[in-house]
C-alpha cells in the first residue's frame, strides 16, 4: 500500500477528530481499521512525530499513547497533506507560466531554464500522485 497524502490526512483527521490531547491506540487494530499493514501505520505515526504533530511513546503489545501537538491541529486546518501537495503543485504551474512569458526576452536563457522546470514538473508528477 502507497502512502499517500490522502491517507495520511484521514489518519491526522480522526486523531484530531477523537477531540482530546491524549490519545491510546493499538498498532495492530488500528492498522486494521484503515486496511493497512501495522508497519504502514508505523512510518505514518513516526513521520507525524517528526513534523512535531505529537510525542508518541510506543509500549508493550503494539500499544502507543499519544500526545497531540498544536502543529497537528494548524496543519489541517490548512489543508493537510492533500492541501500541502496542491500547493506545491500550483507553485510549479506558476513557475511555468512565469517562464514562458520571459521567452521572448532571452530566448536561449529561457528555454534552457524552461527544461529543467519541465524536468522538475515530471519528476514532482512522478512522486506526487494526482
Amino acid at each position: 500500500m502507497l502512502v499517500t497524502p490522502e491517507l495520511k490526512d484521514k489518519i491526522l483527521k480522526e486523531f484530531i477528530d477523537a477531540g482530546g490531547v491524549n490519545l491510546q491506540l493499538n498498532i495492530h487494530g488500528t492498522a486494521k481499521e484503515y486496511c493497512i499493514d501495522y508497519e504502514v501505520l508505523e512510518i505514518i505515526l513516526d513521520d507525524f512525530e517528526n513534523h512535531g504533530f505529537f510525542e508518541q511513546m510506543k509500549m508493550l503489545g503494539g500499544n502507543i499513547r499519544i500526545s497531540m501537538k498544536v502543529p497537528a491541529f494548524d496543519f489541517y486546518s490548512h489543508g493537510g497533506f492533500v492541501g500541502q501537495e496542491e500547493l506545491l503543485r500550483k507553485n510549479i504551474e506558476k513557475l511555468l507560466l512565469e517562464i514562458e512569458s520571459l521567452k521572448p526576452s532571452m530566448p536561449d536563457k529561457i528555454s534552457t531554464i524552461t527544461s529543467i522546470a519541465g524536468n522538475i514538473a515530471t519528476a514532482l508528477g512522478l512522486i506526487i500522485t494526482k
